[in-house]
């Protein structure tokens, strides 16, 4: 996961019974490794994240191999954040940040691995961010009222999408998607039940609330 604070390493060493100076050297060390193969990023605590606690932590540079960040109170994080973090972001496959509104298109752009991308709360992604992502699955994108027909239906390996108070998003743009499982399009008018459930055998669930 994500953080190894020293306070944490030295409560690990001391119930390890550790006390040699070099052995404790060799160990801290190794956390310290540990954090270049880490996998990916989980914070799922009470804690509001933000681009000052990444950037203080410790941790810069250090996570150039994670494929998956998941921060649920991440109000005050930007890519800025990400970026101090060291993490490459051609290499994520899952960037879910339940209040992130800091992230932009500049940097969704160089997530062309995605498969899940979450950021209900994050206004500023446009067509511009999301015209790369050919691989995505999962998209949440509840609070981007910009993303349109022309980008969306390219997304042909979509599972689950999810675009609250979205008007630019048609039936033109979701009827290719044959994979799509799950649609949450609440507050549109220009997506039709009966016509979904005709055209997309693979669906499971439907939430059209007007």
């Amino acid at each position: 996961m994500l953080f190894l604070p020293e306070d944490l390493i030295g409560e690990i060493i001391g119930y390890l019974g550790i006390s040699d100076i070099s052995t404790l050297e060799r160990v801290s060390k190794c956390f310290a490794k540990m954090r270049r193969f880490c996998l990916e990023i989980v914070v799922d605590g009470g804690v509001k994240v933000g681009d000052d606690i990444l950037i203080n932590c410790g941790c810069k540079g250090e996570y150039s191999g994670c494929k998956r960040v998941v921060i649920r109170k991440s109000d005050f994080l930007t890519g800025l954040g990400l970026r101090m973090l060291g993490l490459d972001f051609a290499k994520l496959v899952e960037i879910n940040l339940g209040k992130c509104q800091g992230l932009e298109d500049e940097d969704i752009k160089e997530m062309v691995n995605l498969e899940v991308l979450k950021l209900p709360r994050c206004k500023r992604i446009t067509d511009i961010g999301v015209s790369g992502l050919k691989l995505v699955r999962i998209l949440d994108l509840s609070t981007a009222l910009t993303v349109s027909d022309a980008v969306i239906k390219e997304l042909i390996e979509m599972e689950d999408l999810r675009l609250f108070f979205n008007l630019r998003v048609t039936m033109r743009g979701v009827e290719g998607m044959q994979k799509l499982r799950v649609i949450v399009m609440a507050y549109n008018r220009y997506i039709v039940k009966n016509e979904l459930t005709c055209k997309l055998s693979a669906l499971e669930k439907i939430y059209l609330r007007q």
